[in-house]
């Protein structure tokens, strides 16, 4: 049996930390064979928008994630 992984908010969220520890962490994370769910990313999105104050623009740059490892339940 094959389980999923799914990635939590956190790990993304990581992607744009001063802490380059946990900037490597996440990137070796999200280079194995993963999934994201919506949720994750639509609280990534209100995050990313409300905590770091970037902007829509600067979010999706940033974020880089393909489409096709997301899952919608």
């Amino acid at each position: 049996m094959s389980d999923k992984i799914f990635v939590d908010t956190n790990v993304l969220l990581y992607l744009l930390s001063n802490d380059l520890e946990k900037k490597s962490i996440a990137k070796e994370i999200l280079k194995s064979n993963h999934h994201i769910s919506i949720q994750v990313l639509n609280e990534f999105s209100n995050v990313s928008l409300k905590k770091f104050q970037l902007s829509i623009d600067d979010r999706n740059s940033k974020k880089n994630i393909r489409k096709d490892n997301c899952i919608s339940f």
